[in-house]
């Protein structure tokens, strides 16, 4: 059977689909991991390990910018965390070992190791983009590794 791991953030806003309510195509799945996650804008999956990137920052400060959440073997949540504190929940992504995620002007790198939380402190690796406003920074590898964005 196939199966789809979906993550959806789940309010109680009305027209909201609730899991159930999808429609998947024959021999799918969809197994909710999560649910009330606020501002959740970004996704980037390790394995069975889910990143969300937020704008809690702004919304509530002191809390946590980027939702970790890691997935049993029957695709059940078995551990969920919150770290960070990279305002803007843009771009976000997984790439050779490493957790990178974007502010409106900073692309900053947690080192990841086995564990679900980042090994290591926070890195910028690029910085002083300008900030255009829509705070929305998409975050691409090429062949060489090279970090994009847009």
């Amino acid at each position: 059977m196939k199966r789809l791991l979906l993550f959806a953030v789940l309010t109680a806003m009305p027209g909201i689909a609730a899991a159930q309510e999808l429609k998947l195509p024959p021999g799918f799945t969809a197994t909710r991991v999560s649910e009330g996650i606020a501002n959740a804008r970004h996704i980037a999956v390790r394995g069975n390990d889910i990143y969300v990137s937020t704008n809690s920052v702004a919304a509530r400060p002191g809390t946590r910018a980027i939702h970790a959440i890691r997935l049993g073997p029957d695709h059940k949540p078995v551990q969920s965390t919150t770290f960070g504190n990279v305002w803007g929940g843009t771009g976000i992504r997984v790439h050779n070992g490493a957790l990178y995620a974007a502010s409106a002007t900073t692309v900053w790198r947690y080192a990841l190791g086995p564990s679900l939380v980042p090994v290591d402190e926070l890195q910028a690796i690029v910085t002083g983009m300008q900030d255009r406003n829509n705070r929305n920074r998409i975050l691409v590898f090429d062949e060489s590794a090279a970090c994009m964005w847009r």
